[in-house]
């Protein structure tokens, strides 16, 4: 361990390496991390820790090293958290300052990144105003994505460590009743970031966390140190922060965030500290979002959006009537809106819920702070009893009464139309304006119910016109009512017509009829107020039983006073005797839960200290038994390496021992005992193989020497029977030529003056039309003379419109050219800082890999030494012997039996007779073959007649034989003729010789001064 070091050495030593050029940070920060793991950094006081810590924090936001700022941010917590929170308190907000002013400085790089490509693309010369322009810049035009891909290279990083730094600070500062007020301040920090930055990603695993936070708050909240929400404050706090998280997933438009938001608040309500901690204006906020979250849902949540409007409303008043005289925080105006919004949303619900919105009725009741479950008819009366009529619009007002009270079948549409329009343009209340437009028409079939038992389809649409509803959609709109059981009626395609059903003893039992519309005990009379003029008969035999019941309840009443007396005396008591029993209770419940909490407690003290003194003892025999049982392992491994190398070692050795003694017996002339093969080394059998090389070699030199002195007189009488043939074939070439020449010339003069003479006959035709030609072609002129002026200026005209319409785009050009130079410059500078940290990256990997390469190395380096051996000695002596010789034997046979066909026909013409002239069939040299046949015309003069004869060299080996390697380059000069074959064949199969890269054959050392000789006797 470094010795020991005060935070202020520390600290000037990191200054130091900062001031440096370029600054050391990687030095300077671990610097700075030794105080932190120091043995005595817990005994030093704060005073000292608080630079060291806020100096490594800024060097962390530099680095961008998250990990080890929660490292040290959690060491200065556990030191600084009991004696100096102010300090802790301190160190977090420069912590986030320092990575806020990281994002700051990104976004400002970026900016100027963007403008100073505009202003460098401004101050591009002109000269480029008349160029075309190029596809890819029309592409790249039309496109502007500069922005966006700056902010991903600049500004996304900085953002990204930001919400790390947030994460962190929020981790350190968690479950602690001394951090908890910071704890808030940095969770409003997180929710601005959200909201300024639109990351709704992070706010939901920042709302995550706040509640797993809460959960275990919770859990813990029995040990010492630990936040208490039975406290008004503290509750108080955990409400606001959750208030700003319900707004804040507002203005984000995660609205089922808000939702589970609203169930947190929710949540924390039913604490009892909440009523002294709650605030009339956290509870006017609350349900000012309910109504947006409900909103969002559709129709659905209609009867909750209204139920919130209404609460809203309720808290908004209260909180004005309680508020000192002008200092109310609404103005007229808006609470005039307001009011109109309460009164909108409870007409928009449905005539009859079709209960979707219904599936968590009780948590939606609960969330609303409701007693039950709320209804349109109950909210329309709530707002009549707050005076809402009164206060709202007058247009609104009208439209109550229209839906409610008044009984116009035949004019509510007409007359809600305009009302429904003007709510449309309104940006407040447009939202209202179709669901209180379906409200109008169920009224209207309700209405229409009551006063005629059928109606057509075509006046159904025209009381409806004012809404531009077809046929399709009004019978939609039908079949849904009738779904609902809100409408009881048959269409009738073929009569084109609406039937409205009234049968008492079919539908007494249905549920037409069941909803808020439906008749109670008193329905005899007319109810304008839901829109009925007289019962039906299915409503009068369904309802028949309840109101003889409350016909007879009344009659008793009326009869004998006294029973209601005793039933509200009975009521008093029985009240009087539940609230005694309640308190008696209230208060055994309250002593047998403390008392539950508190062997709770008991109970938890001791599971945890059992299970920490049991953690603890099985960790250290699991680390003992881990230590011992890691020496074995390494223990057996290196037993088991080494066995292994030394077995690989011998198995290589006889593995090439082996190979040699087969090579070897391939070869033939050497025996080797396949017994004593596995105790004789590598050098033993490479020296055994040698001598049979140099032996191979001696006997191959001797057959040579005789078939190159055979050679040699076999090519010196041909060459004799050569040289008459040569000479005479020349002098009848020369005859043939001068022949062939005279000939040509004769054709040409004759050619040329036949063309002459067409010439001038055509000459003397033309020269009769020659004067009207002259004159047509004036005429033809000056036409096309001032066509061309007239189009030459509309061209001019044109191309002036074009260049000015070109100076345009090209301006527009030269700037996104610059501004994607711009971007590949900096692309190009990060892709090598990437490059230069993968190759600091890659040298380090390479100089680990090093040391198990040198092992590796020396393992194998026996091995592949004698394998190296033993490529060398096959490459070099078994096959480029054995093809050689073998391809060499195959290429003298052929050889000598073009030569024999070339010797019987020459002796088989005459002598003195010269070959028959062949017509043009001689061609100059390089015009055709480069070896005419002996029967070819004659050579000019100047050159000697060439026979037909085969190549000098011998052919490569892989022309007659695909399965020849090339080998050294050793090659004859002189041909071999045929007769050598006959000498050579006989040691063909033992010892033949492998081509050269360039197609030649190699031989022996004392061949080759032979055929050298030969060669240049063959040139001559």
């Amino acid at each position: 361990m470094a010795p020991y070091a005060k935070p202020e050495t520390s600290l000037k030593r990191a200054e130091e390496l900062l001031s440096l050029s370029p600054p050391k940070e990687k030095e300077a920060l671990d610097a700075l991390a030794e105080v932190f793991v120091s043995k005595r950094f817990k005994s030093t006081p704060i005073t000292a820790l608080e630079p060291v810590i806020i100096r490594f924090l800024e060097l962390c936001v530099s680095m961008r090293k998250g990990k080890i700022a929660k490292e040290g941010l959690a060491a200065y917590r556990n030191v600084a958290q009991s004696t100096n929170v102010p300090s802790v308190e301190n160190v977090i907000k420069r912590f986030l300052s320092a990575a806020e002013a990281k994002v700051a400085e990104a976004q400002e790089s970026a900016a100027s990144l963007l403008s100073t490509k505009d202003d460098s693309s401004a101050e591009e010369p002109e000269a480029d105003l008349d160029a075309p322009l190029e596809p890819s810049t029309l592409l790249m035009m039309s496109v502007d994505a500069q922005k966006d891909r700056t902010d991903r290279q600049i500004v996304l990083p900085a953002l990204r460590f930001y919400w790390e730094c947030l994460r962190i600070s929020l981790e350190v500062l968690r479950n602690s009743a001394r951090l908890e007020i910071i704890y808030q301040q940095i969770v409003q920090r997180a929710f601005a970031f959200c909201i300024q930055h639109t990351r709704k990603t992070e706010f939901r695993r920042l709302c995550e966390i706040i509640r797993k936070d809460l959960a275990t708050v919770h859990k813990y909240s029995h040990q010492q140190n630990t936040i208490n929400l039975s406290e008004p404050d503290i509750l108080a706090r955990f409400l606001e922060i959750r208030f700003q998280q319900l707004n804040s997933a507002v203005d984000l438009e995660l609205w089922q965030e808000a939702f589970r938001s609203v169930e947190d608040i929710q949540g924390l309500l039913v604490n009892p500290a909440s009523k002294k901690a709650l605030k009339p204006a956290m509870m006017i906020n609350y349900y000012e979002k309910l109504t947006k979250v409900f909103k969002s849902e559709g129709g659905s949540m209609a009867v909750f959006h209204a139920a919130a409007w209404g609460r809203y409303q309720m808290f908004a008043e209260r909180g004005a009537a309680s508020a000192k005289e002008g200092q109310s925080g609404l103005s007229e105006e808006d609470a005039k809106k307001n009011v109109g919004f309460v009164l909108l949303s409870a007409l928009a619900v449905p005539v009859t819920e079709d209960g979707e919105g219904k599936r968590h009725a009780t948590k939606l009741v609960n969330l609303l702070n409701l007693p039950k479950m709320p209804t349109r008819a109950g909210l329309l009366k709530d707002a009549l009893d707050r005076n809402i009529l009164a206060r709202t619009a007058p247009d609104l007002a009208k439209l109550y009464t229209l839906l409610e009270q008044d009984f116009h079948p035949l004019t509510i549409c007409s007359t809600t139309a305009p009302i429904i329009q003007s709510l449309a343009s309104s940006p407040d209340y447009a939202q209202y304006a179709a669901p209180i437009q379906h409200v109008v028409i169920s009224r209207l079939f309700q209405q229409l119910s009551q006063v005629y038992d059928s109606v057509s389809m075509a006046h159904v649409l025209s009381l409806v016109s004012a809404f531009s509803m077809d046929e399709d959609a009004l019978e939609k709109f039908i079949m849904a009512a009738c779904k609902r059981a809100e409408l009881a009626v048959r269409l009738d395609h073929v009569q084109k017509s609406i039937l409205f059903l009234d049968e008492p003893f079919t539908m007494a039992s249905s549920k037409v009829g069941s909803g808020p519309a439906a008749f109670t005990s008193n329905a005899l009379i007319v109810d304008s107020k839901a829109g009925l003029l007289q019962p039906s008969t299915a409503d009068l035999v369904r309802t028949q039983l309840s109101r003889l019941a409350s016909v007879l309840h009344s009659t008793v009443q009326f009869l004998d006073p006294s029973i209601a007396v005793k039933a509200k005396e009975a009521q008093r008591e029985l009240f009087a005797k539940a609230v005694a029993q309640a308190e008696a209770e209230q208060a055994a419940f309250s002593a047998r839960r403390a008392l539950v909490a508190r062997r709770k407690e008991l109970m938890d003290e001791l599971s945890v200290r059992r299970a920490t003194e049991e953690a603890a003892a099985k960790a250290e025999k699991a680390r003992v038994a881990a230590i011992e049982l890691k020496k074995k392992e390494e223990e057996d491994y290196k037993k088991m390496q080494r066995e292994r190398i030394q077995q690989e070692v011998d198995q290589v050795r006889i593995d090439e021992a082996r190979k040699l003694a087969e090579s070897l017996k391939l070869r033939g002339g050497l025996k080797v005992d396949a017994d004593k093969i596995d105790n004789m080394d590598t050098d033993g059998l490479v020296q055994l193989q040698v001598e049979q090389l140099e032996k191979e070699k001696r006997e191959m030199a001797e057959r040579l020497r005789i078939i190159g002195k055979r050679t040699d007189h076999i090519e010196r009488a041909f060459r004799k029977e050569e040289i008459p043939l040569v000479h005479a074939d020349y002098e009848r070439q020369q005859a043939d030529d001068l022949a062939a020449h005279q000939l040509l010339q004769q054709q040409t003069r004759d050619h040329a003056k036949a063309v002459h003479e067409e010439a001038v006959g055509l000459k003397n035709r033309l020269a009769r039309i020659l004067g009207d030609y002259q004159i047509v072609k004036s005429d033809i002129q000056k036409r096309q003379a001032g066509l061309f002026e007239e189009r030459r200026k509309a061209s001019g005209i044109k191309i002036a419109e074009e260049k000015e319409k070109l100076r345009a785009r090209v301006l527009a050009e030269r700037a996104e050219r610059k501004r994607r130079a711009e971007e590949e410059d900096k692309k190009r500078a990060a892709d090598e800082a990437a490059a230069a940290a993968a190759e600091e990256r890659r040298q380090e990997d390479e100089a680990r890999a090093a040391e198990e390469e040198k092992v590796r190395l020396e393992i194998e380096g026996r091995k592949q030494e004698a394998e190296e051996k033993a490529r060398a000695a096959q490459r070099e002596a078994r096959e480029k012997q054995r093809q050689a010789d073998a391809e060499l034997v195959k290429a003298q046979m052929q050889r000598e039996e073009e030569a024999m066909t070339r010797r019987n026909a020459a002796k088989a013409s005459p002598a003195g007779a010269p070959p028959a002239p062949s017509s043009g069939a001689w061609k100059r040299p390089g015009a055709g073959s480069s070896s005419p046949s002996a029967s070819s015309s004659p050579a000019p003069t100047g050159e000697r007649r060439r026979l037909q004869l085969s190549s000098r060299s011998v052919p490569l080996a892989s022309e007659s034989s695909p399965a020849a390697a090339p080998a050294s380059v050793v090659a004859p000069a002189a041909p071999l003729i045929p007769a050598v074959a006959m000498a050579a064949a006989a040691t063909a199969a033992s010892s033949p010789a492998a081509p050269t890269e360039d197609g030649f054959k190699e031989v022996p050392v004392r061949g080759q001064k032979w055929t050298r000789g030969v060669s240049k006797w063959a040139n001559k």
